[in-house]
This record gives C-alpha cells, sequence and structure tokens, in this order.
C-alpha cells in the first residue's frame, strides 16, 4: 500500500518512502491505484481500508488512474461502485471494473466466451463511458490461464477503441500470448510473481520476444 492512516492525526498519509516515488510533483512513471477489493474478498486487506480511504488516497496521490470499487463475482455491485466514483467527482480517472466469471459460460471455449462478453450490457456500456476497462474475476476464475490471452483477444478486438486492463495477469504465459497476437499495446496488465520468484531464485528474462523464467534452485 502506498498510503496508511497517521497514528496521531487518522488522516491519510504516504507510508515512508512512498511520497519521493509517487507524489505527483515529482514521480517518472504514470501511477496508477487499485481498491483492494480483491483483498477485501479475501479477507487480507487491511482494517482500514474503506471507500472514504480510498477516495482520500486519490485526492493525495492524484493518480493517472484508478480502479473501481469493484466486488468480486457480483456484476450489479461493480457497476454500483463505478458509478458512486463517478458522482462523486472521479469520473475522469475512475476505471470500471467489469466482472468475467458471472458471465462466462461452461459449454463454450475461452475465444467463444470472449465473443460473448462482448455481447455484455454491463461491458458495453462501460466501453461507451471510460477509454478504459478493467477485467476482473480471471484470478482463479474459469478461465485457463493458457487460455486467458484468446478470451482477452476476442474482447479487445471487438472494440478497438477501447484499452484493457487484465487485472492480475502479468503472468508470462498470458504476456507471451497477447504478445504473438499483437496486442501489448491494447491491454495493460498487473501481477507480483516477478517479486515472488525473486524470493524463490527465480527471475524473468526476455529471450527471442518471450518472457522465459529462469530458475537458480539451490544455488545460495
Amino acid at each position: 500500500y502506498l498510503t496508511c492512516p497517521d497514528r496521531v492525526t487518522r488522516s491519510l498519509r504516504y507510508r515512508s518512502g512512498f511520497a519521493r516515488l509517487c507524489a505527483p510533483e515529482g514521480r517518472r512513471l504514470p501511477v496508477y491505484l487499485d481498491s483492494a477489493a480483491f483483498r477485501e474478498a479475501a479477507g487480507t486487506a487491511p482494517p482500514w481500508s474503506s471507500y472514504a480511504r480510498y477516495c482520500a488516497a486519490i485526492d493525495l496521490i492524484r493518480p493517472d488512474g484508478a480502479m473501481a470499487r469493484d466486488v468480486l463475482d457480483n456484476q450489479d455491485a461493480s457497476r454500483e461502485g463505478y458509478d458512486r466514483l463517478c458522482r462523486d467527482g472521479y469520473r475522469e480517472i475512475v476505471i470500471p471494473v467489469w466482472q468475467a466469471r458471472p458471465a462466462w459460460d461452461s459449454s463454450c471455449d475461452a475465444a467463444d466466451n470472449g465473443r460473448l462478453a462482448a455481447l455484455d450490457p454491463v461491458l458495453r456500456a462501460y466501453v461507451d463511458r471510460a477509454p478504459m476497462v478493467a477485467i476482473g474475476g480471471l484470478v482463479r476464475g474459469p478461465c485457463p490461464r493458457a487460455m486467458r490471452h484468446l478470451y482477452l483477444a476476442a474482447i479487445v478486438r471487438a472494440f478497438p477503441d477501447t484499452r484493457f486492463w487484465a487485472l492480475g495477469q502479468a503472468s508470462a504465459m498470458v504476456v507471451n500470448g497477447l504478445g504473438r497476437l499483437g496486442l501489448l499495446d491494447r491491454v495493460s496488465t498487473d501481477g507480483s510473481w516477478w517479486i515472488h520468484h525473486a524470493r524463490t531464485e527465480q527471475f524473468a528474462v526476455v529471450q527471442d520476444g518471450l518472457l522465459k523464467s529462469l530458475r537458480l534452485t539451490h544455488t545460495g
């Protein structure tokens, strides 16, 4: 987390060291905020995480974009989270999060499910209102990791003027698949696997245009 409540004033502040990296006056890279919705659903979010704290973080950091407060597997509640932020004055930066799981048809393959998703009225409403739309619910969802790039490709190709963000999908398998399809300029991804790999004697390299994981197991 970039922010936390101050122990004395209880107002939101940067965590130690993060102001130098992320404050708008000095940062050199775009900053996007996540709402901790997945962690709240998993029960691992800090107890102070809330809608009011998220708005305070947006006001403090002034990010380039901020994910809507979605609810895992709940399309209606996720749309309300997006609409609420829009009503409260954050429409220019908020990114709506469409839930993949409620619309998944287990009788269809990944590409067909992507084409079905492109017909969903909620997704189409997001595309009409926002330049970027996030796809949530793929982590531990019904779409196999090896097929997620095909699912995303079908959605992306249905909306040529919209950029998409595949939440939690920065695995080498998904990135390589999107790269082979020439879609890395249309789909953003995020993930922390490369940090965890570095702690377990693994790291990623780009080789012949693809991400590959190298293992240095038991080398110390």
